[in-house]
Formats: structure tokens, sequence, C-alpha cells
């Protein structure tokens, strides 16, 4: 059974890994999502990407799965998150920030561009943090793997704030204490307390395999990557602890 289990979620984490594009859903719930899932439950509403549309289903009726709305948008839809009453979708040349004013008919307020890569997206305050990898992610154009670092406190208008050259970055996911950013095949962790620069804390190895996507849970990451699921604890120094595995 623990195999089952883990041959499940690392193929759906390592399907949106190697291409986010497609959309095999990966750990996904209510604020407690991987960064690279690619549908979302919250409250009564279902969201799915699917190539270009956000499709969202109400889920107010146990017995029925009730089809809502879908909004189309012009670029490859790969990754979804919500934050408040937002949601923030990362497509292949851009993040897309959506309000949930009315949670059956999701709409567009604003759009960031970048060049075509990969890009999961999480946020705290008025700062978004999204991970543009060009590195092995399917039709992107040749260009650097950045974090960036959004303005969001005018969402209406998003701007950057800071961008910070990474290697390989896949998923990430944001605490009170740090941004977690899975990156050089493992998890580089940096400091949010300077409003405009993630300053680099630490960089972890999570066993022998290659880090895709984390959950937080209190003060626990849950990560996947290509070997396993691991259960890690952490420091305040930024140092990482594996408490326990599911490999292979």
């Amino acid at each position: 059974m623990r195999k089952l289990i883990y041959f499940s979620l690392v193929i759906a984490i390592c399907a949106c890994a190697d291409d986010s594009a497609n959309p095999i859903g990966g750990l996904s719930g209510t604020g407690t999502g991987g960064s690279l899932a690619s549908f979302l439950v919250t409250n009564n509403n279902l969201y799915v990407l699917a190539g270009d549309e956000l499709l969202t289903y109400n889920l107010e009726n146990e017995n029925r799965l009730l089809y809502t709305s879908s909004l189309k948008l012009p670029s490859l839809l790969e990754t979804i998150a919500p934050y408040e009453n937002y949601l923030f979708l990362g497509s292949s040349n851009a993040v897309h920030f959506l309000n949930r004013d009315n949670p059956d008919q999701p709409q567009l307020i604003s759009t960031y561009q970048h060049f075509t890569a990969c890009d999961p997206v999480v946020a705290k305050g008025s700062i978004a943090y999204s991970t543009i990898r060009s590195t092995g992610c399917r039709g992107a154009t040749s260009g650097p793997d950045l974090l960036d670092a959004i303005d969001i406190s005018d969402i209406s208008n998003p701007r950057v704030l800071y961008s910070r050259f990474v290697d390989a970055p896949y998923g990430l996911a944001i605490n009170d204490d740090f941004l977690f950013v899975c990156e050089n095949g493992g998890i580089s962790v940096f400091s949010t307390s300077s409003t405009n620069e993630p300053v680099f804390v630490a960089n972890n190895k999570i066993g022998d395999g290659v880090a895709y996507d984390i959950i937080l849970k209190d003060d626990f990451l849950i990560v996947v990557t290509s070997e396993g699921i691991f259960n890690v604890t952490y420091d305040l120094a930024g140092n990482m602890q594996i408490l326990g595995q599911i490999t292979s």
C-alpha cells in the first residue's frame, strides 16, 4: 500500500515537474496543496486547469458536481494557487491574478508577463513569489532561471520588485519564517524579512533525488522528490532534518 501511494503521488508531481502544462492533478487542497498543482478545491468549489481555460465547478450538493463557468486566458495554464480571495494562475508566459468575489465565476484582474517558462507562484502579504524555469521546461524559450518577487499591493497593477538567478527551480512554499524553493536538486531557504529581496539562508539536499514540490504543514515540510516523499523538519537557521520517508 505504501508503494501504491508513493507511485500515485510521485507520478502526479513528476508529470507537473517535467511538463507543468500537463493537466494531471498534483497534491491540492484548501491551502495545503503543492505549488505545482493543476487543480484546487477550496470552500465549495473545484477549480481545474484545462489547456488555456480555468473550469469551475460547485460542490455544494454532495451528490453532484455542478459546472458553473469557464474562463479562457491567452496562454497555456500550468499551476493554480489560492491566496485570500484570489486565485493565482501560473502559465507558460505569465502569472494571472483572479478574484473570487463570485467563487462560481472567477474574474481576471491583471497579468504579469514573462518569457516562456514554467512558473508556480505563492504569496505572503503584499508580495507574490514566482519561480520562472526555462531549464527542462517543454516549449520554454532560452532564458535565465529566476525567482521573482512581485508587488501585489495593487493587484490590478503587479510589478516586479526583485529578480534573483536560481538553478533549475520547481515548486515553492512560504510561511511566516521562510520562503522554501525547490532548486538545484534540493531545497533553498530564503528569508523574506526584507520587503524587496529574498535573502538566501541555506540549501538542503533531501535524500538522493531531485526535489520537485513542497507542502507546508505546521512546522513540517512534505517534500516530493524523484526518489520519494519525505517528512522534513527545519530550524530557524534553515537547516533541515528528515523525520520519515516513503521511497520506491
